[in-house]
């Protein structure tokens, strides 16, 4: 694949990664469902209690059946979403070590936050946990863009934000619509992945024929604008040129070097001295 211009999706790709998206965040959903059936005795004093405190055994819980749903959801929608596109998404299995990496350390900086509002508001426990999702699900998004050609990654940035901030309203509607948290939290997956992979396909193929139409590369990551000095890219460059030069056989230093004129002297010296030697 050329990385060196945008890439070109096809109009069925907006198809293909709306399901990728909805299936990913479907099995996100259902991993929460597990979960949460497993746990059922654990968390059903929380939805009955009156109390807005949380019993940290139960917080353990929640902690466990939220990093469960979003690290599924993630990995899977990322998969899902490459094999869409597989030529552009030919490092599948870096990105999804990458997004489990990313997942765990997110959990793991957001579980001192739980613990510190555990006797504040179950409120607030709930607001963390859809920050958490929100994050990752946003992060594992650009991954999966950053490792297929990151000078495009400010595509996948796009995307990502756009179909959160759709997927929110879409989120609240349904909300709204059903009055329950309990359906809102195992719909916000599906909704929220699905909302991405629609923006992330149409934001390329829009994005292609701009290009293609003005000719200006102005979502590149190599492209400056302003005052923004150029060197890093000039530089990038050149050290390019001198791999592609010495995996080619560049180590024929005389060839492209001039010669100077102490050489030329030592190499007639040496001529004349030659002669010398056959003439006696």
């Amino acid at each position: 694949m050329d990385n060196s211009t945008p890439y070109q999706t096809s109009p069925l790709t907006i198809v293909y990664k709306i399901l990728a998206g909805f299936l990913g965040g479907t099995i996100g959903s259902g991993a929460l469902l597990l979960v949460f059936s497993g746990a059922s005795s654990l968390l059903q004093p929380v939805l009955n209690q009156e109390s807005d405190t949380v019993a940290p055994i139960i917080l353990m819980v929640f902690m466990v059946m939220v990093f469960a749903a979003s690290i599924s959801a993630n990995i899977v929608s990322n998969v899902l979403m490459g094999l869409s596109e597989r030529e552009k998404y030919s490092r599948l299995a870096t990105t999804i070590f990458q997004t489990f990496l990313l997942n765990l350390v997110i959990f793991i900086f957001t579980a001192p936050i739980y613990l510190l509002i555990t006797n504040i508001d179950l409120q607030m426990i709930a607001v963390i946990a859809g920050l958490q999702v929100i994050l990752s699900v946003i992060a594992s998004s650009i991954i999966l863009e950053l490792i297929s050609n990151s000078k495009y990654g400010l595509i996948g940035l796009y995307a990502a934000v756009l179909g959160t901030i759709v997927a929110l309203v879409i989120n609240i509607l349904v909300y709204r619509i059903t009055g329950s948290e309990f359906v809102t939290m195992f719909t916000a997956l599906p909704i929220l992945w699905a909302a991405i992979g629609l923006f992330n396909a149409v934001l390329n193929i829009l994005y292609f024929q701009l290009y293609k139409f003005y000719g200006v590369d102005f979502l590149s990551s190599k492209e400056s604008f302003g005052g923004d000095s150029s060197q890093g890219g000039e530089d990038d460059e050149e050290t390019e040129g001198q791999e592609e030069s010495s995996e080619t056989g560049g180590g024929n230093k005389g060839e492209d070097e001039p010669i100077s004129e102490q050489e030329i002297y030592e190499a007639t010296t040496k001529d004349e001295k030659g002669g010398e030697f056959l003439r006696k």
